[in-house]
């Protein structure tokens, strides 16, 4: 739609709306943002004609009888379109589809356009912070993680990861908070917001990074923040030892010189896989890096992982504390809600 035409748009939300941006992720995984994001000054104009009627969505959206099934809670791999409004009279009961009133004027960069003619999807921004009103905050952190990381998630069973570009960054999630009204420090937004980071690889080093730095009351063991995939210089030697030309590690405190390698079953279950994490960890002990590795196994075992976390916490000069029985259960709980994240 451009500004010259009249009519009724849609704009789809919500948990709908991130099920399209991981459909754009996997058909277009180094898109340029710039290239989806609507101008603000076209996002008045757009929200304007956000009424649309029930036959005019179910049109434009090609609604069938599965989203009636998805909308009346049908089978998961289901999910009911939602979509937003700009008036409370449009609002209708339909078994296609479920809105969301428009209450307060849209932040920058609020809308995509993703979905072809007068059809709008809400932004990385906007989709976190819609979430956040029903989400858990584990679930919060991880979809944080990972929008802001280089990974997007099946959006139909069956499908693998795939390997994209970040959707958005903490900087602009913590921007559009910023201008709406509910979504402070204290929200629940804001407090995911406080713990996520950019740059992780796949959701496992996202479960590795928040459960070691997460707040002690969420049960989290509160560790210095590492950096995620950040490079590590190698010369030319290393680099033909490893047969490229960078590397790169899951987590790494660069400052205490020490790495947290995850090394998943898939990974080892070939001799080149194998061979090669050995040549990348030879190579990180020649630049005096420290690598420590850890399994999924381990991750969701809490006296394995907190063998680890000791030896992490002695690599960093932390002093050991021992654990209280309250706070061993609740990180055996943070293990247990991460492993189950997300939900959507």
């Amino acid at each position: 739609m451009n500004d010259t035409q009249t009519g009724h748009v849609v704009i789809v939300s919500h948990e709908y709306a991130l099920l399209c941006l991981r459909a754009l992720s996997h058909r277009e995984p180094h898109l340029r943002i710039q290239d989806y994001v609507v101008p603000a000054n076209r996002q008045n104009t757009i929200a304007r004609a956000a009424t649309p009627t029930g036959s005019e969505v179910r049109k434009l959206l090609n609604l069938r009888e599965h989203a009636r099934t998805a909308c009346a809670g049908g089978p998961r791999e289901t999910i009911c379109p939602q979509i937003l409004v700009s008036s409370k009279d449009s609002r209708v009961r339909s078994p296609y589809y479920h809105e969301h009133y428009m209450s307060q004027p849209l932040p920058t960069d609020a809308l995509w356009k993703t979905l072809g003619t007068d059809v709008y999807c809400s932004s990385p921004e906007m989709i976190f912070a819609q979430l956040s009103k029903g989400a858990s905050m584990v679930d919060l952190c991880m979809l944080g993680m990972e929008l802001c990381g280089s990974y997007g998630l099946p959006y139909i069973p069956d499908l693998p990861l795939v390997n994209r570009d970040p959707l958005t960054t903490p900087e602009r999630l913590s921007r559009t908070l910023g201008e709406l009204d509910g979504y402070g420090p204290r929200s629940n937004a804001g407090r995911a917001l406080a713990c996520i980071a950019a740059g992780s690889a796949s959701p496992m080093e996202s479960r590795l990074f928040l459960a070691l730095t997460a707040p002690r009351s969420m049960g989290g063991l509160n560790l210095p923040r590492p950096l995620l995939n950040d490079p590590v210089s190698i010369t030319r030697e290393q680099q033909r030892l490893l047969g490229k030309g960078n590397l790169k590690c899951d987590l790494i405190w660069p400052e205490h010189r020490l790495a947290l390698e995850y090394e998943s079953h898939e990974h080892h279950g070939r001799i080149d896989n194998y061979e090669a994490t050995m040549a990348r960890n030879a190579v990180l002990q020649m630049n005096g890096i420290k690598v420590i590795s850890i399994s999924a196994s381990t991750f969701y075992n809490y006296d394995k992982l907190m063998t680890i976390v000791d030896q992490i916490k002695h690599t960093l000069g932390l002093r050991h504390r021992p654990e209280t029985e309250q706070m061993q259960r609740k990180t055996r709980e943070l293990l247990r809600l991460l492993g189950d994240a997300p939900s959507f």
